[in-house]
């Protein structure tokens, strides 16, 4: 099947970019990621058919705004935002944790001088789902399940721990530990509209309240404005066949719902006016 070539997006940085934390800019990059997906999929892209080149520019409040460069008067503002089951299950957190965790107990080990893990730069552990997606654990036990695993190398799983394994690789930086987290049922995932509480709609009501903001503060200088509304991978939420309620509305002129996992189907407009 032939594909039609990419939209040619040009990126427009602010004039402050330089005084950007790094931290700041990989966010940004991500989010622009995202953007890039959502304006290249097959159904948005031939909106902006012989408007190219497509100007990108990076803001705050909205993230983007859109607009062609021969026409830069036809603006869209673009937010996009990321979906978890609710801030408990905020996988970003849970993996920092369990992540911090993992390094405490690599080094409590080479501090007892144990030869073996002594020359290590990662380190692959398999958790609990119910670990991963935020319910409460045991912290002292967890440690010392993974240890054992790692000491003993034994094959056998724990509650918290179900797999883990360390070593050194050519792949990795020498001196820093590279650390992979999975969960057990990481693709056994709910769709979104088997949840009592729909994380999508959560999402929305967020970002109404602060259209009202970016809408103040740019006039009428922006034409239409979209909501992008991502599912990480981490999230571990099916978006397939997700619609929003009978008779929803918006104050956004488009909403997607967009994501790169392999379980879901791209980029799905969910609401239009």
């Amino acid at each position: 099947m032939k594909h039609s070539p990419e939209v040619y997006i040009k990126k427009i940085y602010p004039d402050n970019w330089d005084r950007y934390s790094e931290r700041d800019k990989q966010k940004k990059e991500q989010e622009f990621n995202i953007a890039s997906f959502v304006l290249n999929d097959s159904s948005v892209k031939i909106q902006f058919e012989g408007k190219e080149p497509l100007c990108v520019q990076f803001l705050e409040g909205p993230d983007f705004l859109v607009y062609s460069e021969n026409n830069p008067s036809d603006k869209i503002g673009l937010e996009i935002t990321k979906c978890y089951i609710n801030d408990k299950h905020n996988s970003p957190a849970i993996n920092s944790d369990l992540e911090k965790i993992c390094k405490e107990v690599i080094q409590d080990i080479q501090h007892t001088g144990n030869t073996n893990l002594s020359h290590i730069n990662y380190i692959d552990v398999k958790f609990a789902h119910e670990v991963m997606v935020g319910y409460q654990y045991d912290k002292k036990i967890l440690k010392s399940e993974l240890k054992k695993m790692l000491l003993d190398n034994k094959t056998s799983v724990g509650k918290y721990v179900k797999e883990a394994k360390a070593g050194y690789s050519y792949a990795y930086i020498e001196n820093n530990l590279k650390i992979t987290i999975f969960s057990e049922m990481m693709y056994i995932v709910p769709r979104i509209s088997d949840i009592e509480l729909d994380p999508v709609l959560n999402n929305i009501e967020i970002k109404e309240k602060k259209l009202g903001l970016y809408k103040q503060k740019y006039h009428d200088s922006v034409n239409n404005w979209w909501l992008c509304i991502e599912i990480p991978k981490d999230a571990y939420l099916n978006p397939s066949l997700y619609k929003l309620p009978s008779g929803f509305k918006s104050n956004y002129n488009k909403i997607y719902v967009s994501t790169l996992s392999f379980w879901g189907h791209g980029t799905h407009l969910i609401f239009s006016k």
